[in-house]
């Protein structure tokens, strides 16, 4: 008797038939919302860059103007 390799289902095609994604019908769904999701993260990260470069420049404009940080290295203790 000829034994067969091993697959998970024999419902599934060989490995050599698998070269094109099979999303079924809801393949406009799936791929919408792949969009979608790399849409907001991108959004996101975008949204952090342009916070941070803010923040950057109102501490350069603060400290311009002689406002110091108290993380400065100034050990002045708060409560005496």
């Amino acid at each position: 008797m000829t034994r067969m390799p091993f697959r998970a289902s024999r419902w599934l095609p060989e490995p050599a038939q698998c070269d094109v994604m099979m999303l079924g019908p809801y393949a406009y769904f799936i791929v919408v919302s792949y969009a979608v999701a790399a849409a907001i993260v991108l959004s996101l990260i975008g949204w952090i860059a342009y916070d941070y470069r803010s923040q950057k420049a109102r501490l350069r404009a603060l400290e311009a103007n002689g406002i110091v940080r108290r993380s400065n290295g100034v050990t002045e203790p708060r409560w005496s």
